[in-house]
């Protein structure tokens, strides 16, 4: 934490501005680990409402998400939908300056939506 006060405090001396820092949280994320009967039905219902091959598997994603304090008081599942498009040119990794989105997919998010929902 110490190199991050750094940046900031040198960062806002050369606009001549300072810095004051509110007490840290200290929240520690859990990992995301997605309700299995919850995943199952939603995955069972977007693929009702879109067609299973909409339908895929990813990699396992290590970063932290605040998603997982949701999931300790309810049951739920966090998804990806499949923004990449090498055509469009989307695809880069998230939190960089290339991610773009190809937003001809958002639709996914609705159908995974409305199937929890009908769940």
């Amino acid at each position: 934490m110490a190199i991050i006060n750094t940046v900031a405090q040198n960062t806002a001396a050369c606009h001549k501005c300072t810095v004051e820092f509110a007490e840290r949280n200290k929240i520690s994320l859990l990992p995301v680990v997605n309700d299995a009967g919850v995943a199952g039905r939603v995955e069972e219902m977007t693929g009702k409402i879109c067609g299973t091959d909409v339908l895929g598997e990813c990699d396992r994603w290590y970063a932290s998400e605040c998603y997982s304090m949701y999931l300790e008081k309810y049951p739920g599942a966090l998804g990806f939908l499949g923004i990449r498009n090498e055509d469009y040119g989307s695809g880069a990794a998230h939190h960089n300056g290339k991610f773009d989105i190809d937003e001809t997919s958002l639709y996914l998010g609705v159908c995974a939506e409305v199937g929890f929902v009908l769940n």
